[in-house]
């Protein structure tokens, strides 16, 4: 994306036997460090992490507000919100 769009999660899923025991805020924390790396790197002076949600996985956008981002929008097809975006400066 560009510098100032900040870095994007295109997935991130763990697997139904190993949800609830932490692993999603792991992957979530790697990627966040991953972002911060990428920032530095492109000499901005903070990071944005974009994670795109599946409306039906609230389970997800629970986890993603949890961790202090906020739903920024979304997108999806004949009026119907498909996707919603959640975003965090880190």
């Amino acid at each position: 994306t560009n510098a100032g769009d900040g870095a994007r999660v295109t997935r991130l899923s763990v697997s139904r036997w190993h949800r609830r025991r932490g692993v999603g805020r792991r992957l979530l924390a790697f990627a966040e460090s991953r972002a911060r790396a990428w920032a530095g790197g492109m000499g901005e002076p903070r990071a944005r992490l974009v994670v795109p949600v599946a409306v039906a996985a609230w389970g997800v956008a629970g986890m993603l507000e949890g961790c202090g981002y906020q739903a920024e929008g979304g997108w999806g097809c004949m009026g119907y919100t498909l996707v919603r975006e959640f975003s965090k400066d880190l």
